[in-house]
């Protein structure tokens, strides 16, 4: 599976100084864990954040498949509902 080639979690590489280092800044601001591993049959990688970042956001479209929003300093994100069952 090509997904499993380009994200997989179970390769074991030393991290770089930069890697390290944002591992640890997002450990100690947003209480990040990392992924235990990715689920074989369907590719997902999950984290877990036990602290909400802060931030205000404005939703600029709304409805039952999509929310299009623009957060305080202009990013837009646009999110898509998964009608995955």
């Amino acid at each position: 599976m090509l997904w499993k080639q380009v994200f997989n979690q179970d390769k074991v590489e030393k991290k770089g100084l930069k890697e390290t280092f944002m591992s640890f800044m997002l450990k100690m601001i947003l209480g990040l864990v990392p992924p235990k591993g990715m689920n074989e049959e369907t590719g997902d990688i999950f984290f877990e954040i036990k602290r909400s970042p802060k931030g205000k956001l404005k939703i600029l479209y709304l409805d039952e498949e999509i929310r299009i929003t623009v957060g305080e300093k202009g990013t837009i994100l646009v999110c898509e509902r998964s009608m995955c069952s």
